[in-house]
């Protein structure tokens, strides 16, 4: 398992003073044409069926595919739905060339462009569920910038043709920091595995609230640190170094809740470099996503927010599910001991995987 996957397409619509618009849609298009049944993901046995099929035979695929996009992915002008002058898709040769695992995968870009007629006030988006979710940046003439995600299948909000007030601004503001806040939700829950049972580990430490309430602290404390200054190209590990890490957290931590029942002196300091590690993997995410840069720090702010609300949403679901027996005499060996064993012999998998180990 690779860490800190987030299913997500990204696309970009430049708006031209002479009403003219460009889209450009990145996701995983070979998924699309070989008719996966799960958005933006192409299994390994699809992968390399498509490296040998026959370009005649992906070549019609990806014409097949062309239209059905074409029908799904609509443009509307003050609510009137428009044809499109051209929809391309990648060719044969690109689309089939590269690693044919799973993971190796990588995102195309189709290109939508066309005009609309004039006076046109607004404009909304709608792209075929074989996107997944999206990641819309506007781009106008005026070079202002506004950024929305867009669920799978959905349309967009109506998009002004022309920044006219700075209304769009205060708008775009907000519609960033709740978007990078459900972004950061999203990373824990539901995609954020790892994450998840680093956190489990914490809170199976003790039974009383105070030692997970400091390690809270400290993990909070070290990936928002990291986050910020990876962020801001400060610092950088490879992804090939930190997932490894990452995995190796959770082992390690899960290991000590069967050792010990109380937390030492060296709990914390260890849960702080844990937290720094995974700030890194969080970073790694948004490097993905991109920072919009006029809104730099609503969007790492507010991403950050969204990670601290699914880590105490992990606690709380924790809490509801086995709090109640917390000061049970039976709660160590029946709950503590079997899922942190658990745990770490997940974590182990995982680090052995991510090192390339299992062949």
């Amino acid at each position: 398992m690779q860490a800190h996957p987030l299913a997500i397409g990204s696309a970009i619509l430049t708006l031209d003073a002479d009403h003219s618009f460009q889209l450009i849609v990145t996701y995983d298009v070979a998924a699309s044409v070989m008719q996966t049944e799960e958005p933006g993901h192409l299994s390994d046995e699809l992968a390399e069926q498509l490296r040998i099929l026959p370009e005649a035979e992906l070549t019609k695929l990806i014409a097949d595919a062309r239209k059905i996009f074409a029908r799904r992915a609509m443009i509307r002008c003050d609510g009137v739905v428009i044809e499109p002058a051209g929809v391309e898709f990648p060719p044969a040769a690109l689309l089939s060339e590269g690693d044919t695992t799973d993971a190796g995968r990588k995102p195309r870009s189709v290109h939508v462009w066309g005009k609309v007629p004039e006076p046109t006030e607004s404009l909304s988006v709608t792209l075929p569920p074989d996107c997944g979710q999206v990641l819309l940046t506007v781009v106008r003439a005026d070079n202002s910038v506004e950024r929305l995600l867009l669920a799978e299948g959905a349309t967009s909000v109506d998009i002004t043709w022309a920044n006219t007030s700075t209304t769009l601004h205060a708008t775009s503001r907000w519609s960033v920091a709740w978007q990078y806040a459900v972004l950061g939700f999203e990373h824990i829950l539901p995609l954020g595995l790892d994450h998840i049972l680093f956190v489990l580990g914490l809170y199976l430490l003790s039974p009383r609230w105070q030692p997970l309430l400091w390690q809270v602290t400290m993990f909070t404390l070290a990936h928002s640190i990291t986050l910020a200054l990876s962020s801001l190209q400060i610092v950088s590990l490879p992804g090939a170094v930190v997932e490894p890490l990452i995995a190796l957290s959770i082992t390690v931590v899960a290991i000590e809740n069967l050792l010990t029942t109380e937390m030492h002196r060296w709990r914390l300091p260890l849960v702080f470099g844990f937290g720094l590690l995974h700030g890194l993997g969080f970073a790694g995410v948004l490097g993905e996503l991109g920072l919009p840069q006029d809104e730099f720090l609503t969007a790492l702010v507010t991403f950050n927010v969204g990670v601290e609300c699914g880590q105490l949403t992990v606690i709380g679901l924790a809490a509801l599910a086995v709090g109640w027996f917390r000061q049970q005499g039976w709660y160590r060996w029946a709950i503590v001991q079997p899922i942190s064993a658990g745990i770490a012999l997940v974590g182990l998998y995982w680090t052995v995987e991510r090192l390339g180990l299992l062949g």
